[in-house]
């Protein structure tokens, strides 16, 4: 029982160390920059590379590390702005990074920095030929963000291609309710008529022949509105009073079930809330 003797010693020993490590702790916790601090320095692309001894997919991989390092619950502008700019530096150096184009997605836009977030998802779509992610992101952050359905749409189409049975039909389906939702209903008619003629499935076939049926209708229903303002100089009251102008013989049925309506300025539309739907793509 020798070693009893030596426990005051090892005790001392303990506390020594012990003292020592947290000495050691709170000087690098008041020497070292937080990690939003050290965030909001950013380097020009090229010395970025060089500090990365020459490697652009591992100075990527640096940018890409060091914006996961802070939470970004409690961003301030200026720091969202920098992990913007450092994840379309990333995309730059390497846009088949899948970090890159993830965190783009899922923190740069909720942040405000919807162009940066665009930016990374565009790169990682034409870089990343095979993946379906990168177009889905973009869609929807075109859409949701910036209510730009027309290219939204073209992304989901990529994503569409890119996707394979039931996964298909319903990016195609998604892109098809974004085409009748352009600021040109022409436009969408003829996009959704000529996927209706390429599609080799008849119930998604029929499913977008009426979606064409259900924007035709409202190309009648503003047609109508038109030659109404035109002649009585007054704004319609309801849909009814179209009837007999514009060549409009009669209310168009959407088939659909959805329905048009009048919007606060008096211009037809689709209606804003689904009374019957009829999915097309079940039948």
């Amino acid at each position: 029982m020798s070693w009893l003797r030596h426990i005051p010693a090892y005790v001392a020993l303990s506390l020594l160390v012990l003292t020592f490590s947290e000495t050691v702790r709170i000087g690098d916790q008041m020497q070292r920059p937080r990690p939003v601090d050290e965030l909001r320095v950013r380097m020009p692309v090229p010395l970025q590379i060089l500090g990365a001894t020459g490697d652009q997919a591992l100075a990527a991989n640096i940018d890409v590390f060091r914006a996961t390092l802070v939470g970004t619950g409690q961003l301030d502008e200026e720091t969202m702005h920098v992990l913007g700019a450092l994840q379309v530096d990333a995309s730059l150096m390497s846009p088949m990074q899948e970090d890159n184009y993830y965190l783009a997605a899922g923190i740069l836009p909720w942040g405000g920095e919807v162009d940066s977030a665009i930016e990374v998802l565009q790169r990682a779509t034409q870089a990343r030929t095979f993946d379906a992610l990168p177009p889905f992101f973009l869609g929807f952050t075109q859409q949701y963000f910036q209510g730009d359905y027309l290219s939204a749409a073209h992304s989901i189409d990529i994503a569409a291609a890119r996707s394979s049975g039931t996964n298909r039909l319903g990016l195609q389906a998604m892109a098809a309710r974004w085409y009748e939702k352009t600021p040109d209903p022409l436009q969408a008619l003829s996009v959704l008529r000529a996927m209706a003629q390429q599609s080799r499935d008849q119930r998604f076939k029929r499913y977008l022949e009426a979606r064409a049926l259900r924007v035709d209708g409202l190309i009648q229903l503003k047609n109508a509105e038109r030659e109404f303002r035109a002649t009585v100089n007054q704004v319609p009251s309801n849909l009814d009073v179209l009837v007999g102008y514009g060549g409009l013989k009669a209310l168009p049925i959407d088939p659909t079930g959805i329905g048009y309506i009048l919007d606060k300025n008096g211009h037809p539309d689709f209606a804003g809330k689904r009374q019957q739907i009829k999915t097309m793509v079940n039948k």
